[in-house]
């Protein structure tokens, strides 16, 4: 069970993946088109509801130190595999393109790490 702050800390957190897939997804259609952002908001948001699903396997009830990192791992490790079989099917299946994907991807990551930083600092 996550504490109020940190359920909010999480929301803030995941609500900035989706608002860098939002934003980014309009510039990247303003200047390279539809398709290049659909794969921009496509990997921007993957990484969104990864954060979501790791967290999700992360945090429970109440436990030991021991159980606890492993939910951690265990939620990371299932973040990167959805993550890699989602990058696939956009790929393989969906056709979309693969640069504005992993670029969306980034981005997403990038505001993440920007604002667990930033928030850490700040108390």
């Amino acid at each position: 069970m996550l504490s109020p702050r940190s359920a909010r800390l999480l929301r803030g957190l995941i609500r900035a993946q989706f608002t860098v897939a939002v934003l980014g997804g309009i510039i990247v259609a303003l200047f390279w088109g539809l398709t290049n952002a659909l794969g921009f908001v496509c990997g921007a948001g993957l990484i969104g509801i990864g954060t979501w699903v790791a967290a999700s396997r992360s945090f429970g009830a109440p436990a030991g130190p021991t159980t606890s990192m492993g939910r951690i791992w265990l939620g990371l490790a299932f973040k990167w595999f959805f993550l890699g079989l989602m990058l696939y099917l956009a790929i393989a299946v969906l056709r979309l393109p693969p640069v504005p994907l992993i670029a969306g991807l980034l981005a997403a990551q990038l505001g993440f790490l920007a604002l667990a930083f930033q928030s850490d600092r700040a108390g």
